[in-house]
């Protein structure tokens, strides 16, 4: 009986495995192993550059935001239930300059709603969430809060990214006046187009920091030991680039890119986003 049985149950997989072209993957077949099951969304609205998108996702779902030239927010969810639970609720909000999605606390951390959008390029984007985030290619400014990893791509404009987890950032362009804050749990990778002029603050807990960039200490005064060494791997205060030339001979500080990077237990790395 126990054999039938297994063979019963390898013969499905089998033919899940099969069906795995017309559109079944890995990720259903592990649904429908554990009894939950899949349901697909898919949304357009009009939606004018220069907006401000809100999401908020108590999920532990992920979400991803790509850009388009289109004046167009395009939403695609997916939400993995299970039979007897009830369903996360997806709240939808859209006007021309506004756009809210916000996916309230399931019963169970088995129930999730993935997201996946696309928005016009100069959109200001607020997220919070408890699942991974990607982001490619937004040139409005950026708020992020996750439980999990974040990986933000090919941006070009102010950000605070705030991660439980690890953080991998990169920038094309860096413009005076932005303001760059990122926190993490663990690793941090922040890539910068090697002609950045900012004020650098960095600080790795319990790492060290790698920078591929030129970098000036601001003046400081200390004596040589181990400990001054074991500091500066550990945080550092300056300017990189020709930020500091430019501090004092054409702006103030205050007009000046500001990056802040903190990581509580891992390394941080800042590396040339053309390499």
């Amino acid at each position: 009986m126990n054999q039938l049985f297994s063979v019963c149950i390898i013969s499905c997989l089998l033919q899940l495995i099969s069906s795995s072209a017309n559109g079944i993957s890995l990720q259903s077949m592990n649904s429908w192993i554990s009894g939950g099951q899949q349901e697909s969304g898919y949304e357009e609205h009009h939606f004018k550059p220069l907006g401000t998108l809100n999401v908020h996702n108590e999920t532990v779902g992920s979400i991803v935001i790509k850009t388009w030239a289109r004046p167009m927010l395009v939403i695609k969810s997916v939400k993995h239930i299970k039979e007897k639970k009830p369903k996360p609720a997806l709240h939808i909000s859209v006007d021309e300059k506004q756009a809210s999605i916000t996916i309230d606390k399931p019963t169970d951390d088995g129930i999730s709603i993935d997201l996946e959008l696309m928005i016009p390029e100069q959109t200001t984007v607020s997220i919070t969430a408890r699942g991974p985030v990607k982001i490619k290619s937004i040139d409005g400014s950026i708020y992020v809060k996750t439980q999990d990893t974040i990986d933000v791509r090919h941006i070009g404009n102010s950000i605070t990214a705030i991660s439980e987890s690890s953080c991998s950032i990169s920038f094309h362009t860096i413009p005076l006046k932005s303001n760059i804050s990122i926190t993490a749990k663990d690793q941090i990778e922040l890539a910068l187009p090697p002609e950045t002029n900012a004020i650098l603050n960095a600080k790795a807990e319990h790492g060290s920091i790698n920078c591929q960039l030129f970098f000036t200490f601001k003046p400081f005064c200390t004596k040589l030991n181990k400990n001054t060494w074991n500091q500066m791997r550990k945080e550092i205060n300056g300017y990189l680039g020709n930020a500091q030339n430019l501090s004092e001979e054409k702006y103030t500080e205050s007009a000046l890119a500001k990056i802040d990077v903190c990581s509580k237990n891992k390394s941080i790395n800042i590396v040339n986003s053309r390499d």
